[in-house]
């Protein structure tokens, strides 16, 4: 099953809080840094703010979530075979 769809299955959602993302894909980060790395589009994805202000919630949309974990797949993929 392709990335995408499991992220559609599993969330439910088109966006995601970046705390969800945080807690699922980046627990290694604490929540400071993820979110100093958010504001500053610092993740490898987009960050979509719900409006301009600097307090606006802010999301992850699910099609750019698994775009970079394919990304990231692809990349492990190609140093694993370099091991080889």
């Amino acid at each position: 099953m392709p990335t995408l769809e499991r992220l559609e299955s599993q969330f439910n959602a088109p966006l995601l809080p970046i705390e969800v993302v945080r807690a699922n894909f980046f627990p290694h980060l604490s929540e400071d840094t993820f979110n100093r790395r958010a504001r500053a589009n610092d993740l490898g994805f987009p960050i979509i703010r719900t409006d301009r202000s600097q307090k606006a919630a802010m999301f992850v949309h699910i099609e750019d979530l698994a775009t970079y974990l394919d990304a990231r797949r692809t990349v492990a993929v190609r140093e694993h075979a370099n091991l080889t």
